[in-house]
């Protein structure tokens, strides 16, 4: 796969890496501060429990929500929902793994930030969303229908 990658400076004589890679070809004694300062203002952001495929491409800035599934080869340029499945080029989404209740509820759980003990006891659950969302509700009031606020 491949994280923002950079882009060659299109408006330049050059799309050559020797004009902001400067210092690496021993012409300057810095590199083009200009055009790193672009792709650092441009990071991607990926969200916790994502499945990127092989051979995925993600543009400059772009957002992956949590739980999200990047089909193989896909080229993101736009923001992915929080467990959305999205495929081909430019990537598109073509479902959600759960229902808009059953995110809402997976997303207010953040069972990724349960200590060891508590994935250990629960980890069967963790295969049928049904069960893992009941024992979810008795346990952190988390209803299906929405959140309720303790």
């Amino acid at each position: 796969m491949t994280i923002n990658p950079g882009n060659h400076p299109m408006e330049r004589v050059t799309q050559h890496h020797c004009t902001y890679r400067s210092k690496q070809y021993g012409f300057l004694t810095h590199d083009d501060e200009v055009f790193f300062k672009w792709r650092k203002d441009h990071l991607c952001t990926i969200g916790h429990d994502v499945w990127i495929g092989h051979f995925a491409i993600i543009m400059p800035g772009v957002t992956i929500g949590i739980g999200a599934v990047i089909g193989c080869g896909a080229v993101l340029t736009k923001e992915v929902e929080p467990y959305s499945v999205v495929v081909e080029v430019p990537a598109k989404p073509i479902k959600k793994r759960f229902s808009t209740q059953q995110i809402k509820a997976l997303l207010s759980i953040q069972w990724r930030d349960w200590d060891y003990e508590t994935m250990k006891n629960r980890l069967s659950e963790f295969n049928d969303i049904d069960l893992f969302l009941e024992k979810s509700h008795s346990i952190y009031n988390v209803a299906l229908n929405g959140v309720e606020h303790i």
